[in-house]
């Protein structure tokens, strides 16, 4: 129950007074329902280390552990599918006009007593539209750390490369 989330991101202005309000709606978005959440920040003043932001917090229904467990979704999805698939065609380019980079270690805690039966899968994809990438470790029992990297940069999908780029969207998420 309970989860820490390591993340190293490349800029980020969170001001001092809504760090706290910046911690619980990050801690929400990767772990719905997370509760007791505090967290750091690491390297703000140090242009030579990338930023690092520590989240702490509970999610205790993050799964149902009455019986075998199946977790879907284990690293937080980008949203792409929200913010540009939102329809299945397109007459006109789709314009993506902030970078979406990150580099991001997770970690996740279970409770004693719960064990993982099999590990997910790595994945990289490198494609025209970016790359991204995610790699699965167990440190220790009940342990499990997932590295996510991905590079989207600013660019102008024509409609004839949709499809392709909803393949690449969808795969992500």
């Amino acid at each position: 129950e309970n989860v820490q989330v390591v993340g190293r991101i490349e800029s980020a202005g969170v001001e001092p007074g809504g760090r706290k309000r910046f911690f619980e709606q990050l801690a929400m978005r990767i772990f719905s329902g997370a509760t007791e959440t505090t967290g750091e920040v690491h390297h703000e003043s140090d242009p030579d280390q990338p930023l690092e932001i520590v989240v702490n917090c509970r999610a205790p229904h993050f799964v149902n552990l009455t019986g075998p467990a199946d977790m879907e979704q284990l690293v937080p999805s980008l949203g792409l599918r929200k913010l540009y698939l939102r329809t299945p065609t397109r007459k006109f380019p789709l314009y993506i006009d902030t970078p979406l980079v990150e580099t991001a270690t997770f970690r996740l805690r279970l409770p004693a007593g719960v064990s993982i039966t099999s590990r997910a899968a790595d994945l990289q994809l490198q494609t025209r539209f970016g790359s991204y990438a995610v790699r699965f470790r167990q440190l220790a029992p009940g342990l499990i750390e997932m590295q996510r990297d991905f590079r989207i940069p600013v660019q102008v999908i024509p409609p004839e490369l949709f499809d392709e780029f909803s393949r690449f969207a969808n795969r992500i998420d």
